[in-house]
């Protein structure tokens, strides 16, 4: 059902809907763009016969949703060429059709307009867009290893300039009205009850968009000679880095360009970039990931039929570096949370922490001034160890002990805890199962693992043990949700998931050490296998306490295979924890991380960078291998999911860990 509606009221704009009432979610796929085409044919034959003179108003449906971009089945349903020049030429046609109608043009945006949702809004000439945080806008395409084709690349810059624009989408940016308001890309951002009746005004001529001029600079980097200089940036930045291994950001800029200096060649080039990116194995890869993330965001749904109760009220105990982040993201979620530890010094900074953050989201304008005050207050210092009766959840964030972690958890329960509040732990090696003994109503007792940097890492590791029961698993999967992480479920076995997937690749590297191969050689090709940092900045940054820590419960599980490296006993007793006292494999006293600490070779000639990416990543595969044949994971989507998001996997390998560890290929050839 394509949900597109034309109406002509006497003496106003007229009006076109791109939804029906009945749709939560709006995409453009085959049936919705010849209902457009057909739409726009009528709207087309109006302005002929006279009957458009108060101009057009685009916009969602009755429930308040634009377009969430082109449909995903599309995409992957074109297999051939034809078929893909067919649908870019398909959208470009309506957009441009659009974009040369005899009258003002208004998009009023409300609820997601993002990928081909945004190319439809900038075809019309003003961009409105309501303030309510369920509006987001922008062009993320880049995410699934494509450029915006239907006419997106071209139009958001003749729209925001080149200085603006060409970082939104190289980066894939989706955000608020405000914030797109305020880098031109929305002509004007206004509250969601007055939105259609300012679009009407604006469509008429009776009123103007409050637009926000770009300054002086950006306005001479954006056109000839001065915009080379941002192209000059951009083409340095994707020919290295993350965005290296990616075809997608190169003909994005060289698109940028185009549109610039060649104007009347850049629709052919966004067509082209789009049609030969649709055929790339980066692009199936990114789709892969991004559906099997979308699958988790709807696990709640599928644990667990019916109502959830409401998680409103959270205390967390530990106000540590995890606990103080976790505690944050939950009030960033909307719940009230209280935060306690017996070191006030550590309850303090997590209070600064939490104003700071306050302080830059409300200057970057994803809150208001209002909302950040919010968010302050519903982040409040526990020092006098109150709130377990009124708590829907409470988690630890204690050191990783067990008889630690189980005094806290029945202390709360002594205190008062609700029979039916959550019991959370954000242990990451510690059997959950074994916390949960002699708590009543053990049901509600799961693992919320976080990783560190919490606000930036999107995974949660929910542990399911022993006695946890489905709603359990769906109120936490629906709160991580909530959070904007991606939720999966693991079995309660040593290491869990993520860490046992890490802790094989991390020994190799010392094994590599331990044959005289250089620190610098074995992270240089970690990196160009496509991993963020290599194994041993890794294991600076982790910190190299707790990952020894993590390391010798998993040797004791699972024997040598994954035995902690012996330089990492000896630099950990000698003080030296990595980043944060300073010094471990690197130095991190000086304004980036040096090599520290290196063995003389003893083998002669280095290695080749694909040797040792063999030695690094087997382990890691056949560990990969065995946690799904032991159920420690329920799918190799879900492996793939936890891989990229949680270690880092670069998903240009086949989508993820599970997918090139099913296969026969060695690391270096995936």
């Amino acid at each position: 059902m394509s949900g597109v509606r034309v109406s002509f009221p006497e003496g106003a704009p007229a009006e076109m809907q791109i939804a029906s009432a009945d749709e939560r979610k709006v995409t453009l796929d085959r049936d919705r763009l010849a209902a457009l085409a057909d739409a726009v044919t009528g709207i087309e034959q109006a302005a002929a016969d006279g009957n458009l003179d108060h101009g057009l108003v685009v916009c969602g449906g009755p429930t308040h949703v634009f377009c969430a971009g082109a449909d995903l089945d599309l995409m992957a349903s074109m297999e051939t060429r034809e078929e893909r020049e067919e649908a870019i030429h398909a959208g470009q046609d309506i957009f441009d059709r659009i974009a040369s109608l005899p009258c003002r043009t208004v998009a009023a945006v409300r609820g997601n307009c993002v990928g081909g949702g945004l190319e439809l809004a900038l075809a019309c000439d003003v961009v409105l867009a309501s303030t309510e945080k369920t509006t987001k806008v922008g062009l993320p395409e880049v995410r699934l290893g494509l450029l915006p084709a239907w006419g997106g690349t071209r139009r958001i810059i003749a729209k925001a300039g080149l200085a603006r624009a060409l970082p939104l989408v190289l980066a894939g940016s989706v955000l608020p009205a405000k914030v797109m308001a305020a880098k031109g890309v929305v002509d004007e951002a206004v509250p969601g009850e007055l939105l259609l009746e300012r679009a009407r005004a604006v469509a008429r001529g009776d009123a103007e968009p409050r637009r926000r001029r770009a300054g002086l600079v950006q306005r001479l980097m954006s056109a000839p000679p001065l915009a080379g200089i941002p192209l000059w940036i951009a083409r340095g930045k994707v020919r290295s880095g993350a965005a290296a291994p990616y075809p997608a950001p190169r003909r994005i800029v060289a698109t940028a360009a185009r549109a610039v200096f060649a104007p009347g060649t850049a629709r052919k080039a966004e067509i082209n970039g789009g049609v030969d990116l649709l055929a790339t194995p980066e692009h199936r890869a990114l789709l892969h990931v991004f559906r099997c993330s979308e699958a988790q965001r709807h696990l709640a749904r599928d644990l667990f039929e019916g109502d959830l109760p409401p998680t409103r009220r959270a205390l967390v105990a530990g106000a540590g570096q995890m606990g103080a982040a976790i505690a944050l993201g939950y009030a960033q979620a909307g719940l009230s949370v209280r935060l306690r530890d017996p070191s006030d010094d550590a309850l303090f900074a997590a209070g600064r922490m939490a104003a700071r953050t306050a302080r830059k989201l409300s200057k970057k304008r994803r809150l208001t001034r209002s909302e950040a005050q919010a968010l302050t207050d519903r982040f409040v210092l526990d020092p006098a160890m109150h709130g377990e009766r009124a708590a829907d959840l409470f988690l630890e964030a204690a050191p990783e002990k067990l008889e630690i972690k189980q005094a806290v958890f029945r202390a709360a329960v002594d205190a008062g805890l609700p029979r039916d509040a959550l019991i959370l732990t954000n242990t990451s090696t510690l059997p959950v199962t074994e916390m949960a003994v002699g708590l009543p109503n053990p049901g509600r007792v799961a693992g919320m693992h976080f990783f560190h940097p919490v606000a930036k890492m999107p995974l949660v590791e929910i542990v399911r043990a022993e006695q946890t029961s489905d709603e359990t698993l769906a109120r936490v999967a629906a709160l991580a949700v909530a959070m904007g992480k991606t939720p999966v479920i693991v079995a309660d076995r040593p290491g869990f998931l993520v860490n046992r997937l890490l802790a094989p690749y991390m020994g190799a590297a010392g094994r590599l050490l331990d044959d005289g191969v250089p620190l610098a050689a074995i992270d240089a090709a970690a990196k160009a296998f496509g991993m963020p940092m290599g194994p041993l900045r890794l294991a600076d940054e982790v910190g190299l306490d707790v990952a020894l820590s993590a390391a010798r419960v998993l040797h004791a599980a699972f024997g040598d295979r994954m035995k902690p490296h012996d330089e990492v006993v000896r630099m950990v007793e000698g003080g030296l924890l990595g980043a944060k006292s300073g010094r471990g494999f690197y130095d991190h006293t000086g304004s980036k991380p040096v090599p520290a600490w290196d063995s003389p070779s003893a083998n002669g000639a280095a290695p080749s960078a694909s040797e040792i990416i063999d030695v690094l990543f087997e382990p890691m595969f056949a560990e990969a291998r065995l946690c799904l044949d032991e159920g420690v994971v329920a799918s190799a989507d879900e492996l793939d999911i936890a891989s990229v998001f949680g270690t880092g996997f670069p998903p240009f390998r086949r989508g993820g860990l599970g997918a090139c560890a099913l296969s026969s290929d060695p690391p270096s050839h995936v």
